[in-house]
């Protein structure tokens, strides 16, 4: 198994937050697209966690 990888909020904010997404337990093998709902303003925020090639 591969090192895991913590994915963040990639959008800088007015309140300096760099929220948590999600965790994998390894590099991921293709693109994948998440929907983040951020704690303070409840918009959903696109999150792209890229391949690593």
């Amino acid at each position: 198994m591969g090192e895991e990888c913590t994915i963040r909020c990639p959008l800088e904010c007015k309140w300096n937050k760099n929220c948590f997404v999600c965790k994998t337990a390894s590099m991921v093998n293709t693109d994948v697209m998440l929907l983040h709902k951020c704690p303070i303003t409840k918009k959903d925020i696109l999150v792209n966690i890229r391949k690593i090639a």
